[in-house]
């Protein structure tokens, strides 16, 4: 996945139109489909940190995108869960039978 259609991804999940985000991040509406229709790696510094903060995502994770080999990308909150998943090994065996998740499986 490219980097600008991920960031798209993520805007429309975090429950935005391309114009209303550029509001909420104070980017003009026609600077931020510029970068995503062409390349957000020409684009000026300033606005990328910007909608990355927005997203909360870092340029490294941003520019890292299409480095990885698939198109399973996790979200902020995905990876939020993640990290309490592990960091709660008691609560694993709930979480499991929650998602349904087979229980013969070993838990890490």
């Amino acid at each position: 996945m490219k980097k600008e259609e991920h960031i798209k991804k993520l805007i429309r999940e975090n429950g935005y139109s391309i114009r209303s985000y550029a509001t909420h991040i104070g980017i003009p509406y026609t600077t931020l489909t510029s970068m995503l229709d062409d390349n957000i790696g020409k684009a000026a510094f300033d606005s990328v940190i910007k909608i990355c903060k927005g997203l909360g995502i870092t340029v490294d994770e941003l520019f890292s995108i299409e480095e990885q080999k698939t198109d399973y990308l996790l979200t902020a909150k995905e990876q939020e869960l993640i990290v309490a998943y592990r960091n709660h090994p008691e609560m694993r065996l709930a979480v499991h039978r929650i998602l349904g998740i087979a229980e013969q499986e070993k838990l890490l």
